[in-house]
């Protein structure tokens, strides 16, 4: 009976190192790659793009 039952989410590649996601750490493989994107937010490596100009100096 078990086995008739789909996942709740299609396993994918874990885009740190491209092995398939684990349902605990979605979308990632592994909490050391879960981690490993945390670090990269906090650390500034991920950045925002933004439409806004910035101020130009009064002269």
């Amino acid at each position: 009976m078990v086995a008739d039952v789909e996942p709740l989410r299609k396993a994918v590649s874990c885009p740190n190192c491209s092995l398939a996601s684990a349902r605990t750490y979605y979308p990632f493989c592994s909490k050391r790659c879960s981690e490993m994107d945390l670090h990269r937010w906090f650390s500034g490596g991920y950045v925002l793009a933004s439409q806004e100009q910035p101020f130009a100096e009064e002269e």
